[in-house]
């Protein structure tokens, strides 16, 4: 009766051993498909090439309405690791990348804020690098694409462009009101730093660049 029973176990532990490796079978195929889906969320979370607007409220926000509209400010947004980051060019800070969340904690409460994904083609390896190399660069004051530095539509302009291709055109850029006179900000602006008004010289503007890529791109809600 012993032996019986020794031989009932044995063969009950031989039918229950199986059970972990029926589990692991089961195991591996589902970590591979939660890893997948991870891993695909984090793909189309990927907001790098999306166009930050700011429609601001200083001096220098009012003095660019004069001149070409109600978009005074532009930047770029690039993901890494799951974290959406700005690369834009201001006075304050030159190029410098932040967390959208710092970018926008920067900004005035009343200043509106719309974020534009380009649904046309560009070069997100060559945008990334432009980017990346432009951080720490000076803030281009004079407004001059001869120079190794940077105003936030120039930036942005440069980083969707191809190589020798530019995606984004130049245009002759217009300091002067709608009544065809210099406000007294940009006199003064360029006084300061002794270089001419670049009147009718090539460039951009943050408006420019949003008329552009608006019918061409959708909308984004960005969330932290």
């Amino acid at each position: 009766m012993n032996e019986n029973l020794g031989q009932r176990n044995i063969r009950t532990f031989k039918r229950f051993s199986f059970i972990p490796w029926m589990l692991l079978l089961y195991a591996i195929p589902l970590v591979i498909y939660v890893g997948w889906l991870y891993c695909h969320w984090r793909a189309t979370d990927d907001r790098t090439g999306t166009l930050v607007f700011l429609v601001g409220k200083g001096a220098m926000d009012e003095a660019i309405k004069d001149a070409t509209g109600q978009v005074t400010h532009v930047g770029i947004m690039i993901t890494q690791k799951g974290k959406h980051y700005v690369v834009d060019a201001t006075p304050e800070y030159g190029v410098s990348k932040r967390t959208f969340e710092e970018w926008e904690k920067a900004k005035a409460p009343d200043e509106q804020v719309l974020c534009l994904q380009p649904t046309f083609h560009f070069d997100i390896h060559y945008l990334k690098e432009v980017c990346e190399h432009a951080v720490g660069s000076p803030y281009d004051s004079a407004f001059s694409i001869y120079n190794n530095r940077y105003y936030c539509s120039e930036l942005v302009q440069l980083a969707y462009a191809s190589i020798g291709e530019y995606v984004i055109p130049l245009q002759p850029m217009n300091w002067r009101n709608s009544d065809g006179d210099m406000p007294s900000f940009w006199t003064e602006w360029f006084d300061r730093i002794g270089t001419p008004i670049p009147e009718g010289e090539p460039g951009t503007n943050p408006q420019q660049i949003y008329e552009f890529v608006k019918p061409q791109s959708r909308v984004l809600k960005i969330e932290n």
